[in-house]
């Protein structure tokens, strides 16, 4: 789909959709709060502007406050080119939060880099290779809670109050 307007959001499809069901994820700046009305309307239309289908009124989600992540940081112990070097990953929370449920590392990739570098890639290829060194972080004890199945990145998924991850 194209988005055509924001206000209020419009899609347009440049085609006829098979019959199936379809999803579509669109970024969105939010407000700090829940504003008051938090309702949102889904209008089918034809090509012609016609309403085919409607649905009015759809009560959207209870707005979270956010972690406050701030100083992340970034070390490793070689910068040589072409090498292996281990890398060490941080950020600070600035706030007591439970609402985190994983953290993402994404490394540079040539594309916000220059041309004459290729993207940086991680080599880890068991949950082994990457430790927590703080004491405090919720890692899981046991269980699967790395996902480095991406090379552009890693996913680390932090444990709650229960032990859960």
């Amino acid at each position: 789909p194209e988005c055509v307007s924001d206000s209020p959001l419009t899609l347009s499809l440049n085609g006829t959709l098979p019959v199936g069901e379809y999803a579509f994820a669109v970024g969105a700046n939010l407000p700090a709060a829940t504003p008051s009305n938090n309702l949102f309307n889904v209008i089918l239309q034809a090509r012609g502007g016609d309403v085919v289908e409607a649905r009015y009124g759809i009560p959207g989600q209870e707005l979270i406050p956010a972690a406050v992540g701030a100083n992340p940081t970034l070390e490793w112990s070689s910068a040589a080119t072409n090498s292996i070097s281990d890398v060490t990953m941080g950020i600070t929370f600035l706030n007591d939060t439970s609402i985190v449920k994983a953290i993402y590392f994404i490394f540079p990739s040539s594309s916000t880099v220059t041309s004459e570098i290729r993207s940086f890639v991680h080599n880890i290829r068991m949950q082994t290779d990457v430790q927590s060194v703080n004491r405090q972080f919720p890692a899981p004890v046991t269980g699967q809670w790395l996902d480095a199945s991406n090379f552009g990145g890693i996913k680390v998924v932090v444990r709650d109050a229960r032990g859960n991850t």
